[in-house]
C-alpha cells in the first residue's frame, strides 16, 4: 500500500494555478494561489502523484473537486472602493481560477441600503458554478415557493432594477446549492429571418460572460432561513475573445427615434444590436431574459427611425418598450389592469455585442440616461377619442387639437398636434371619403379620421391652416416638449370600477335607481362605473337608455363626452366606460358655481307660502330676466364651428356666470332651479318642425304634468305663451316633437302635458 503524503500545501491535482491543503488522508477545501512559497518542502511531481484522487473510504464527499469551491486572494491584493447605489464599501480584490466557488457568509452593511455586500468576485470564468451549503431539503421549498426569488435573485446593475434569470439546483438532500446564471445563448431576430448567437461558441445558457457584470442577492442562510438583510455580491466576468464595444445613445428629437453609436473593435467583422427584457409569468420569475436582436450590421451605428410597426397600431420605437402589461392608455380602453395573459416584461436594456464569427463580447449596453421614457411608442386612441367618422360639418370642429401618445414607459403624453401638408384628401379606397391625418409633433406618429360626405365646396387648405393655427395656440405650454397627461398607475385608479353607491354633494335626478346610480357616478368624473347588478337585472332598460337619461336630467353632469356600454364583459361583470371632456379640477369648479347660482337664485326669488306654480312662474321670469339667447353660439353650431368655445351655452354655469346661453342652457337651468326648490321638473329633447333640434322643459304641478319653453318665453311679442301649457299648446311655428333620448323610452307617455 502505497504511504500517504505527509499533511501539507501541494499543488491542485485539478488547477495547476492553485495551491491546495492535503491533511495526510484528503483533500480539503483549503486553497491559495500558487508561487506563493508554500508548498511543502520537497514537493514535486512524483509527490503529487502519490497524493490520492478519491476520497478515503468512509468519507464521502472528501474529495478533489472537479469545481473548486473556494477563492484566491491575489498576491499582493490591494483595497479598492466599491460604490453601489450610493453606498461605499472597501473591500479586497479577488480572482476565481477555478470553476466552482463557494458564496461567502461574511458581508458587511452598507451604509444608507437595506443589503449587506461580500466582497467582490472578479474574472468569473464562463463555466462558474457558485455553491453554498444548505443542511435541508432545497427542492420540497423551491415547490412550495415557485420561483427562485425566496432564495436569491440576480441583476445585471448595482441599482438592482435590472433582473435576469437564476438557477438553484441541489444534487442531492441536505446536499450544497449551485447557483448559475439562467440565460439565453441566442436571440430571435426582431423583424423575423431566424435567430442571432450572442455568446462564443461552446457557452450555454447556464454560464457567465453575456454581461460584464452580475449582482447575486442571497436572501437564505445555510439553513433556508430568510436573512434580516439580503446579502449582495458583485461579479464581474473573464473577458471573452474580443472586446466589447464603447457605446453612446442620443435622441433625434424631431422624429422621437433613437440613434446608437459605437466604436469600432479590432477584429469584429458585424455587430450586434439587442434589446432584452426579463420575463416573468403570473408570480413566478421566468428562468432568464428575453433576447431581440434589432440589427445585425458591419457598420457603428443604428437608429430605431425605421422600427416602425403599422399593422395593428400606429407605431413606433416598436421593438423599445420599456413598460409592462398594459399602457394607461390601453388600460382605459379596456378597463383591465394586467394583460390578458400571465406576460409580463419589465427589466429592459439595450446593448451592441462585436462578433469576429466565432468569438461575441459581452453585451455592452447604452447609457440612455432617463431619455427614453417619454419617447413615443403608438398613437394613445383612447385618449384621442378614438378612430371615429366625421358624421356632418360640425364634427371637423372637434378633432383634437392636441396629439395623445403613449410613451416608452407606458404613459400617455401630449404634443402639439398638426395636420401636414397634403393631410387631407381623398381616401384612394373610396373616393367619397374625405380622410384627414393628424401627427404629432416630435413623433412619426399619425391619427386619422374620415368624412363619409363632405360638402362638395369644401376648402381643404383654408381648413388646414385654420386647424393648425388652433392647435399651436392650444399646444402644451413647454415650448413643444411633450407633457404627461397621465401614468399607469393614475390609469389603474381610474380604470378601477366603482360599484358602490355614488356619495355627491350634489342632487342626483333620474325615473329609477339606475338612472341615478350611473349619474350620481358620472357627476363624480368616474370613468369605469360596474352596472352589473343593474344590467341584468330582468326587464333592465339598456345601458345607453339610462345613461342618455342621466346625462339629460342631471344638470351636474357637464362633460361627459362619450360612452362605450363595454359589451364584451371584464371579469363577468358589465362595465360602462365613460369619457369626459375636462380635468376634474375645472369640471369641480363648474359644478361648484351652479350650486352656488342656484342657492342664491332661490333664495332671493322663491318666498315661503309660494305654490308650485308660483314657483314656476316666477323662477321662468327670473330667467328671462338675466338670461338672453347667445346667438353666436348658435350660429357656430349652424355654420358647421362645432361646440368650440361656447360650451357654456348649453350648460347651466352659462346663465349664472355669463348670462347667455342656448335653449340647451335655458332647459337645463330651469331644470336645476325647478328641482331644487321641490317641484319635479324634466329636461324634455326635440325637434320644431320649423326650426330644428330644441329643448325645453316639463313640470310637475298638482300631480299633472305642463309643459314650459323658457327660451321661447324670452321674448318681448311671446312672452311667457309657453308657461305651464299642454304639449297641444305648442301649435303652429312653435309645432314639434319629442325625441327619445331625455328618458327611458318606456317611460315617454308617462310624461304627457294633457
Amino acid at each position: 500500500m502505497t504511504e500517504q503524503p505527509a499533511p501539507g500545501w501541494y499543488p491542485d491535482p485539478i488547477d495547476s494555478g492553485l495551491q491546495r491543503w492535503w491533511d495526510g488522508g484528503n483533500w480539503t477545501d483549503h486553497v491559495h494561489p500558487a508561487g506563493t512559497a508554500r508548498l511543502t518542502a520537497g514537493a514535486d511531481d512524483s509527490v503529487r502523484a502519490a497524493v490520492p484522487t478519491q476520497a478515503a473510504p468512509g468519507l464521502p464527499g472528501r474529495r478533489p473537486r472537479k469545481k473548486l469551491r473556494t477563492l484566491a486572494i491575489v498576491a499582493g491584493a490591494v483595497a479598492i472602493v466599491l460604490a453601489l447605489s450610493g453606498g461605499a464599501l472597501f473591500v479586497m480584490i479577488r480572482t476565481v481560477l477555478g470553476s466552482q466557488i463557494e458564496l461567502s457568509t461574511d458581508a458587511e452593511a452598507v451604509p444608507g441600503r437595506e443589503f449587506a455586500m461580500t466582497d467582490p468576485i472578479e474574472n468569473v470564468a464562463s463555466n462558474t458554478a457558485f455553491s453554498f451549503p444548505a443542511d435541508y431539503d432545497f427542492a420540497s421549498r423551491q415547490k412550495e415557493d415557485g420561483d427562485f426569488a425566496w432564495a436569491f435573485e440576480l441583476f445585471l446593475d448595482p441599482t438592482l432594477t435590472v433582473p435576469t434569470g437564476v438557477w438553484v439546483s441541489q444534487s442531492k438532500t441536505s446536499g450544497g446549492l449551485e447557483i448559475r446564471p439562467s440565460d439565453s445563448t441566442f436571440a430571435l431576430m426582431a423583424e423575423g429571418g431566424g435567430s442571432v448567437d450572442l455568446m462564443s461558441q461552446g457557452t450555454n445558457s447556464n454560464d457567465w460572460g453575456l454581461h460584464p457584470e452580475y449582482y447575486l442577492v442571497r436572501h437564505i442562510d445555510e439553513h433556508g432561513e430568510k436573512l434580516k438583510k439580503p446579502v449582495v455580491t458583485k461579479i464581474s466576468t473573464r473577458a471573452p475573445g474580443i472586446e466589447a464595444p464603447g457605446v453612446r445613445a442620443t435622441v433625434d428629437r424631431k422624429t422621437g427615434s433613437i440613434e446608437l453609436s459605437w466604436t469600432p473593435v479590432e477584429g469584429a467583422t458585424e455587430y450586434i444590436v439587442v434589446g432584452s427584457s426579463a420575463l416573468q409569468s403570473g408570480e413566478d420569475s421566468s428562468p432568464g431574459r428575453h433576447y431581440e436582436a434589432l440589427a445585425k450590421t458591419s457598420g457603428t451605428s443604428w437608429s430605431s427611425k425605421d422600427d416602425t410597426d403599422s399593422i395593428f397600431e400606429e407605431r413606433q420605437n416598436a421593438h423599445l418598450a420599456i413598460f409592462d402589461g398594459l399602457s394607461a392608455d390601453e388600460i382605459l380602453k379596456t378597463g383591465r389592469t394586467e394583460p390578458l395573459g400571465t406576460l409580463t416584461q419589465s427589466g429592459y436594456q439595450w446593448g451592441v455585442i462585436a462578433s469576429n464569427g466565432r468569438d461575441r463580447s459581452r453585451i455592452a449596453t447604452a447609457d440612455l440616461g432617463g431619455m427614453l421614457e417619454a419617447l413615443p411608442y403608438e398613437t394613445a386612441k383612447t385618449a384621442m377619442g378614438g378612430q371615429y367618422l366625421i358624421v356632418d360639418r360640425s364634427s371637423l370642429n372637434e378633432l383634437p387639437k392636441r396629439f395623445s401618445f403613449t410613451s416608452l414607459d407606458g404613459r400617455t403624453r401630449e404634443t402639439r398636434a398638426f395636420i401636414p401638408e397634403g393631410g387631407i384628401a381623398r381616401n384612394p379606397d373610396d373616393p367619397d371619403q374625405l380622410e384627414f391625418t393628424i401627427v404629432g409633433v416630435g413623433t412619426k406618429l399619425e391619427w386619422k379620421t374620415s368624412w363619409l360626405d363632405p360638402d362638395p365646396g369644401f376648402d381643404a387648405e383654408a381648413f388646414r391652416t385654420a386647424y393648425n393655427a388652433k392647435a399651436a395656440a392650444a399646444a402644451p405650454p413647454t415650448g413643444g416638449e411633450a407633457v404627461l397627461v397621465r401614468s399607469i398607475e393614475q390609469a389603474k385608479s381610474d380604470a378601477k370600477p366603482v360599484s358602490n353607491a355614488p356619495k355627491t354633494e350634489y342632487p342626483v335626478y333620474g325615473s329609477n335607481d339606475y338612472v341615478k346610480y350611473i349619474a350620481g357616478h358620472m357627476i363624480l368624473g368616474d370613468t369605469f362605473i360596474d352596472v352589473t347588478r343593474y344590467a341584468d337585472a330582468p326587464g333592465a332598460q339598456t345601458v345607453t337608455d339610462a345613461v342618455q337619461e342621466a346625462r339629460a336630467q342631471n344638470p351636474y353632469v357637464i362633460d361627459v363626452v362619450g360612452f362605450d356600454d363595454m359589451s364584451e364583459r371584464v371579469d363577468d361583470r358589465t362595465l360602462l366606460r365613460v369619457d369626459y371632456g375636462m380635468q376634474a379640477d375645472e369640471r369641480k369648479r363648474i359644478q361648484a358655481s351652479i350650486k352656488r347660482g342656484v342657492d342664491q337664485t332661490l333664495s332671493s326669488v322663491v318666498t315661503a307660502g309660494m305654490s308650485d306654480r308660483d314657483k314656476a312662474v316666477a323662477l321662468n321670469d327670473w330667467l328671462a330676466a338675466h338670461t338672453v339667447y347667445d346667438g353666436a353660439a348658435r350660429d357656430a353650431l349652424e355654420a358647421g364651428k362645432g361646440l368650440e368655445g361656447f360650451e357654456y351655452a348649453w350648460r347651466a354655469d352659462g346663465v349664472f356666470e355669463k348670462g347667455r346661453v342656448v335653449c340647451g342652457g335655458y332647459a337645463v337651468t330651469y331644470n336645476a332651479l325647478m328641482n331644487a326648490a321641490g317641484v319635479p321638473t324634466v329636461y324634455v329633447a326635440g325637434d320644431v318642425l320649423s326650426a330644428g333640434p330644441h329643448a325645453w322643459n316639463k313640470v310637475k304641478i298638482d300631480g299633472a304634468w305642463y309643459a314650459v319653453d323658457t327660451t321661447w318665453n324670452d321674448s318681448a311679442s311671446g312672452a311667457n305663451r309657453y308657461l305651464l301649457i299642454p304639449d297641444s299648446g305648442f301649435t303652429g311655428t312653435a309645432t314639434r316633437v319629442e325625441d327619445s333620448s331625455w328618458v327611458r323610452d318606456d317611460l315617454l307617455p308617462s310624461f304627457a302635458a294633457k
